[in-house]
């Protein structure tokens, strides 16, 4: 994908760093929370279910068809397994999950954490106007940098394809 950063150190999983960020939260003995996931994810959800468990959070998985998921998460729900096709920019996903909401001027359409940070959109916004692909890659990799340091997401599942 264009705007990939090799440079990036990828994300582990450390469930005793995550028992301690959960205590210093104010949650020492973890919470209880729901998953929504359509009943194709069913595998998954349950294998994050365990997993999470693992660190003191107790997770419910609620299945619901794929219509009702989509209107459930951009009515209510805070956390969810979905996915989506990608193409072969970056910044169409950025622009369309990470950059500010702001639907009168297209930005943000799909951003459904709330995220935002105006040095990411200015980076977005230029990449989306830069023709150069020196530019442009560059734009993305900065943009990548701030979002995986902000991290909005918690990335909990990717399927090797």
């Amino acid at each position: 994908m264009l705007g990939f950063d090799p440079s990036l150190p990828p994300l582990v999983r450390d469930a005793r760093r995550a028992r301690a960020l959960l205590a210093d939260a104010g949650y020492p003995k973890g919470f209880q929370t729901t998953l929504d996931a359509t009943p194709a994810y069913r595998n998954v959800a349950s294998l994050v279910a365990s997993q999470l468990a693992e660190v003191g959070l107790r997770v419910q998985v609620s299945y619901l068809k794929p219509e009702a998921l989509l209107a459930h998460i951009e009515q209510q729900s805070e956390f969810y397994l979905h996915s989506w096709v990608q193409g072969d920019d970056a910044a169409e996903f950025l622009h369309s999950f990470l950059h500010t909401k702001d639907p009168a001027r297209g930005h943000g359409l799909r951003n459904r954490t709330g995220y935002s940070n105006p040095r990411v959109d200015r980076l977005i916004d230029g990449a989306l106007i830069t023709f150069s692909p020196r530019e442009r890659v560059g734009l993305l990799r900065e943009a990548m940098g701030l979002v995986m340091r902000d991290l909005p997401w918690v990335p909990l599942y990717c399927p090797h394809i």
